[in-house]
């Protein structure tokens, strides 16, 4: 699908922020940022999720739609989004981890970037959840100009699919709400650990 806005300053010309979308900055400490361009309406529930892997430790950036409707129209593909607030708190990161929505009603995350060490972390901590680098070119997340390859090593792309994003939202119905509360907070708590994992071995390989 053609993204309707080649950049942000073509959204922001034609969309109202605080109408149309928003934007949600949280400092850290970590130096790892979690980034959700495509959060609220556009690709469903990929904010409740980099928000349960961010929590207080690592930095949040979240750009959500919340029109009334069409939300769609508000993606703008991660090689080509620039808003001001995401690029300097990617810049500012060590480490930037991208949360997006596939599609499929299959349960998977393909996860990408171009930070090899941190990218099998996040494999190997998420395999239950269908952890796999194999998938389109277009969801790799291997580019440069990807958002989440933009901090200072560069970064991790998780594309989640919509069956697994259901699940951990509560969405699917064949679900109790407290399992699909247990699922959301084991996933999270999985890429959490991957990340501390990396740290750890971030830091011991520092002179």
């Amino acid at each position: 699908m053609t993204d309707t806005y080649r950049n942000y300053a073509e959204l922001a010309a034609h969309e109202v922020e605080g109408r149309d979308f928003r934007i949600v900055v949280k400092e850290g400490r970590s130096g790892i940022v979690i980034v959700a361009p495509h959060g609220g309406k556009i690709e469903a529930y990929t904010s409740d999720i980099a928000t349960g892997i961010a929590l207080e430790e690592h930095a949040l950036y979240l750009f959500e739609g919340c029109s009334a409707r069409g939300n769609g129209r508000l993606h703008v593909t991660s090689e080509h989004f620039d808003e001001l607030r995401g690029r300097d708190i990617v810049a500012r990161s060590s480490l930037a981890i991208g949360v997006h929505g596939a599609s499929g009603d299959e349960e998977f995350v393909i996860v990408g970037g171009r930070n090899t060490q941190a990218k099998a972390l996040m494999l190997a901590a998420l395999a239950k959840f269908g952890a796999t680098d194999v998938g389109p070119a277009h969801l790799q997340g291997s580019s440069h100009g990807n958002i989440c390859n933009r901090a200072r090593d560069a970064g991790v792309q998780l594309e989640i699919s919509l069956g697994l994003r259901n699940k951990l939202s509560g969405a699917d119905r064949r679900l109790m709400p407290d399992h699909a509360t247990a699922h959301m907070r084991e996933f999270t708590d999985r890429a959490r650990q991957a990340l501390t994992e990396y740290q750890r071995l971030a830091f011991k390989d520092t002179p």
